[in-house]
């Protein structure tokens, strides 16, 4: 039994399709379904809190369960007073009712219920959804999958430009991700295993291409979470395509995939027949031969080590939503590092911002030390930016860019700036000032704010780098950070941010604030 939903959160419905199957085997009409029809779409989400964009991604990194507490409630009440000893809730009537009574316990999701047959069957809506992301899969069960036994008995892979980005020893993760982001024949293999945990893998996958927050798209339209022999005519008309199967005929014919994922081993394989790309002519720039040397091929993506670090936060028990947040600084810096490989290569890129005209500060986009470090960064991921450039995910990328030249800090790319602070040893003093003054300048409403907040998660340090202003040698910056933060501890997830910092920024906040005088509304 099955329902046909615009909703990405479709695992929310299977407890009420369980009990309408047990009610159909029992009594086989078309009644159950139609009760099943009417119970589904009875659904109350009136009360869901709205988020914009900006909001959807602060909640999505973070694990801060009363984050946008304000806007969510279990049931609609009317507030008539608050008392200052204990929380309390007067709706009419007044009776009380404490505070932590009416809203949700976690604030991701929305607390509701469907009623099927006369059971009340409790239902937990996620509130922030991403695109491309699709139901309730883990990308930590994708990554431990396929990480075990490389781990234990790692084997080399095969030369492929678009997939082997660190060579022989590129992790199974990288080259599946390399396979999704170059539009290849993906499929997963679970032979022996429930389709359920094929098509979650299938999804989760689906979900790591995207940055799991939606910076890219075009892998679910082209996503077969469960297949079978039937079909395969079907799929091998796709150029690229991401497929689950149970049947091992499939693992017999490598003609028809690029990559096979087999979910059973925990092994990820190459197609010994797949297609190579023609000689590039950017390539030959580099490569008068038109393969890399191997001194090139033993230069470091920092993949390898990323996958590490993600690997030791799954090992101490970090959470899925930071498992997320951290893989989309991965993505994002795929799209930072190949929007300036065009520049170099092709002297323009539309995959970031496309109108700058109104930045005050210069600079956009991934952050280097040095050029030297720069280009050799931006040569040894050539290739896999040549591959993307020719799928459907950068063409929706240039589309959603067009759309980001609207977003509401249009004075400066703060992502890059405050990643200069974060990676760089040395920055002159006029250009740490210039930033934060124009921070204070001009990031003064909601929606600056929330953008702000989305440069600064939790998981890279929160307000750490804008803390840094407030050890400034000029009193003037030290007193525009104070003011940025006076505002962010007005806001509704600013707060959150402003109680998260250490001992030692809070106290330094308090005494600026102190020297300041009274704090200015606005």
């Amino acid at each position: 039994m099955a329902i046909c939903t615009r909703h990405s959160f479709l695992h929310i419905y299977k407890p009420v399709l369980l009990l309408a199957l047990e009610e159909y085997f029992r009594a086989p009409h078309v009644q159950t379904l139609a009760d099943l029809y009417t119970a589904v779409n009875s659904m109350n989400v009136d009360h869901i809190p709205t988020l914009s964009p900006w909001e959807q991604l602060i909640l999505l990194m973070s694990d801060n369960k009363d984050m946008f507490r304000e806007r969510s409630y279990i049931q609609p009440l009317h507030r008539n007073d608050l008392t200052d000893d204990r929380a309390t809730l007067f709706p009419i009537g007044g009776q009380t009712t404490p505070v932590n009574d009416i809203f949700p316990k976690d604030t991701h999701e929305y607390e509701t219920k469907v009623v099927y047959n006369g059971i009340n069957v409790p239902i937990r809506v996620p509130v922030a959804t991403a695109p491309g992301v699709v139901g309730d899969c883990s990308v930590i069960t994708l990554i431990n999958t396929f990480s075990k036994a490389h781990l234990a008995n790692p084997l080399p892979f095969p030369y492929h430009p678009y997939l082997t980005s660190s060579g022989p020893s590129t992790h199974p993760i990288i080259v599946l991700l390399n396979a999704l982001l170059t539009e290849q024949r993906v499929m997963f293999l679970g032979h022996g295993l429930p389709s359920g945990v094929v098509a979650n893998h299938v999804l989760a996958a689906c979900a790591l291409a995207s940055g799991c927050t939606g910076l890219l798209r075009g892998f679910t339209e082209r996503t077969f979470p469960y297949t079978d022999l039937s079909k395969v005519d079907s799929l091998l008309c796709l150029p690229g395509f991401i497929a689950g199967v149970t049947n091992p005929t499939f693992e017999n014919h490598p003609s028809w995939w690029d990559v096979l994922c087999n979910i059973e081993t925990g092994r990820i394989k190459i197609s010994p027949e797949i297609e190579m790309p023609t000689q590039l002519d950017k390539m030959n720039r580099y490569f008068p031969n038109g393969t890399p040397s191997s001194d090139l091929l033993r230069m470091d993506t920092l993949d390898n080590a990323f996958m590490d670090e993600i690997y030791t936060m799954i090992q101490s028990h970090s959470g899925e939503s930071a498992v997320r947040a951290r893989w989309r600084d991965w993505i994002l810096r795929f799209i930072q590092m190949a929007s300036a490989y065009e520049e170099l290569a092709y002297g323009s890129s539309a995959v970031l911002h496309t109108d700058t005209t109104n930045f005050v500060i210069p600079g956009q986009g991934w952050v280097w030390s040095d050029d030297n470090t720069k280009l050799r960064d931006l040569t040894v991921n050539m290739m896999r930016f040549e591959g993307w450039k020719k799928t459907a995910s950068y063409r929706f990328r240039i589309l959603d860019t067009v759309a980001l030249c609207k977003r509401p800090i249009s004075v400066c790319d703060v992502d890059h700036h405050f990643e200069r602070l974060r990676r760089l040893k040395e920055i002159p003093a006029s250009e740490v000032s210039q930033f934060f003054f124009t921070l204070r300048d001009n990031v003064t409403e909601i929606e600056q704010l929330n953008e702000l907040l989305c440069s600064l998660p939790q998981h890279k340090g929160g307000l750490s780098p804008l803390a840094l202003g407030l050890f400034h040698p000029d009193f003037n910056v030290r007193q525009a950070v104070v003011d940025i933060l006076e505002r962010l501890e007005r806001h509704i997830a600013g707060r959150h941010f402003i109680n998260a910092m250490n001992r030692f920024q809070k106290l330094a906040l308090i005494r600026l604030k102190q020297e300041k005088g009274p704090p200015i509304v606005g």
